[in-house]
């Protein structure tokens, strides 16, 4: 039997809050319009809520897929926020969104937003992985400092 990864337990058709067709793989945020999302950043506030999986939302209130809860693909960076830290991502490894949208190595289990179904085993990289999202919990790892 074959299996497909890269569809998430629970999905959803949202809109996109700003052009997005850089960002496939990209967590996202609740924007302040309903139903609209935005790639997640340092000024994104509370939580990211999914990882954005379509690549062609090119102007504000274009669909996208949005992965909210299950195995999809995301953009993970080895250890450090610019991904030049030398340390590998391992399966089952913790993952928090860093303020930049993508998953990095989380701090603790207490702000992990999702974990890794693969490896990154090269130093100083940034890959799409098979992870495994959870959502937003603890404090918000993607609020400004």
């Amino acid at each position: 039997m074959a299996v497909r990864l890269n569809i998430g337990l629970v999905d959803a058709a949202m809109k996109a809050d700003m052009p997005m067709d850089d960002f496939q793989y990209y967590c996202v945020h609740a924007a302040s319009t309903q139903h609209y999302v935005q790639i997640a950043s340092g000024a994104c506030d509370p939580y990211p809520i999914g990882v954005y999986q379509g690549n062609a939302a090119s102007t504000r209130g274009d669909p996208v897929d949005i992965c909210l809860f299950g195995p999809c693909i995301a953009k993970v960076a080895t250890c450090a926020l610019d991904a030049t830290e030398s340390c590998p991502i391992r399966v089952g490894h913790p993952l928090v969104c860093s303020p930049s949208g993508i998953l990095v190595t989380a701090g603790s289990t207490d702000t992990m937003n999702a974990y890794a179904l693969e490896p990154i085993t090269t130093a100083s990289t940034r890959a799409n992985i098979s992870i495994f999202w959870l959502g937003g919990f603890g404090t918000s790892p993607v609020a400004s400092s």
